[in-house]
């Protein structure tokens, strides 16, 4: 890539974010301090070199948009930035047909899923303290199989914790 062009890109986003700050600047209130709060928020990602981030322990991750952004989740956390909370979503669940259990849709979404959390799990296992994943279904299915090879709606749900475990007590009795 032309270096000019580099620099031609970052000072059009800075003066983006200038203008929008500026915008904000004397907004009333929540806009002002939610405004000023998600261009700080932006300063400090700034700060994270995503694409250079090395993961520990061997772990690889899925080049999905779910494995990347627990790898930009892992980079944040080693970063030290105050990460209080992120969230992450990965669609496709509702899969009424074609289900299959070995090369179906659920299959391969259950595989994106381990290989990402391993990924995550191995490359944060020095880290385990700093964090405490949840990862829960949004709904549950029915046992059954339907007449096109998926399953339905159905009760209850799952939930895997990962990290530090101590504050599951707390979240347990609030579920």
């Amino acid at each position: 890539m032309n270096p000019a062009s580099v620099r031609d890109r970052e000072a059009a986003e800075d003066a983006q974010l200038a203008v929008v700050g500026a915008m904000y600047a004397q907004a009333d209130e929540p806009l002002g301090s939610a405004a000023a709060s998600a261009l700080a928020t932006i300063d400090i990602l700034e700060m994270i070199d995503f694409a250079a981030y090395v993961p520990e322990n061997g772990a690889v991750y899925p080049q999905t948009p779910f494995g990347q952004a627990l790898r930009s989740v892992a980079a944040m956390i080693k970063a030290n930035i105050d990460l209080e909370a992120a969230h992450l979503d990965l669609g496709g669940w509702d899969h009424h047909s074609g289900q299959g259990p070995f090369n179906g849709v659920m299959a391969q979404l259950l595989d994106e899923f381990s290989r990402s959390l391993e990924a995550f799990y191995l490359d944060m296992a020095n880290h385990l303290d700093q964090f405490t994943l949840a990862a829960m279904t949004e709904f549950g299915r029915r046992i059954a199989e339907n007449g096109s090879a998926g399953t339905d709606h159905g009760h209850g749900g799952v939930i895997w914790i990962m990290g530090d475990t101590s504050t599951v007590g707390a979240c347990s009795r609030l579920l």
